[in-house]
């Protein structure tokens, strides 16, 4: 179903990107719903990430604007800022794997 983005003019490549990480979620959030023997975990978790990308892309468009407004070349600051708001979701999926190898590894020990 993400495909129906590119349909609606979004670049090919960005809706592919777009499209392997909603697969990817979807067998995280399979893989939950079995662990835990219920959708809700999943549920949570992909209304949370809906939530981060919505604020990602409201964040994202007033960075792309204030620069824009600015019409000043970049200082360093704005460059590091704005690519982590335009990295953010990799970022965080980054620091849940790593919570959750330290919540497994604690659980074994």
């Amino acid at each position: 179903m993400h495909y129906v983005n590119w349909i609606s003019r979004q670049d090919f490549g960005e809706t592919t990107n777009q499209v392997i990480s909603a697969g990817l979620g979807g067998i995280l959030y399979g893989a939950l719903a079995l662990r835990t023997g219920s959708i809700w975990p999943g549920v949570a978790l992909h209304a949370l990430w809906d939530a981060v990308v919505s604020m990602n892309g409201m964040l994202t468009a007033n960075v792309v604007a204030e620069v824009a407004d600015s019409g000043s070349t970049d200082d360093g600051g704005t460059s590091i800022f704005a690519f982590l708001i335009g990295n953010f979701e990799p970022i965080l999926g980054v620091i849940v794997l790593i919570g959750w190898w330290r919540w497994r590894r604690a659980q074994t020990t």
